[in-house]
């Protein structure tokens, strides 16, 4: 299968994917994931499609290289700490007493 999609719901196990390409459950595929712009995509060699409803399907990460693997836990982490100092400088945060 040929297709594209946006990737949701990542983690270093799989992601959901929102994609107008019908691709059935036990397809296995390779993926490339463009994370940042002016970047090489993270390569997937080998991906299960787990779920496969209307325009979305849920992917499961089989293979790829440590290198890979390394690049995707970076982007992983990335995201993670951006996500974390966007939450805490929420009002709503600070009103409750989180810190």
């Amino acid at each position: 299968h040929v297709g594209a999609g946006t990737a949701t719901d990542l983690s270093m196990g799989g992601c959901s994917v929102e994609t107008p390409t019908g691709i059935p459950t036990g397809s296995l595929l390779a993926v490339h994931l463009y994370a940042r712009d002016g970047e090489p995509p993270i390569i997937v060699g080998a991906a299960i499609v787990r779920s496969s409803y209307h325009l979305h399907i849920g992917l499961e990460f089989l293979r790829f290289s440590p290198k890979e693997e390394d690049r995707l836990s970076q982007l992983m982490w990335t995201l993670w700490t951006q996500g974390t100092q966007e939450a805490r400088s929420r009002p709503w945060l600070r009103e409750h007493g989180a810190t």
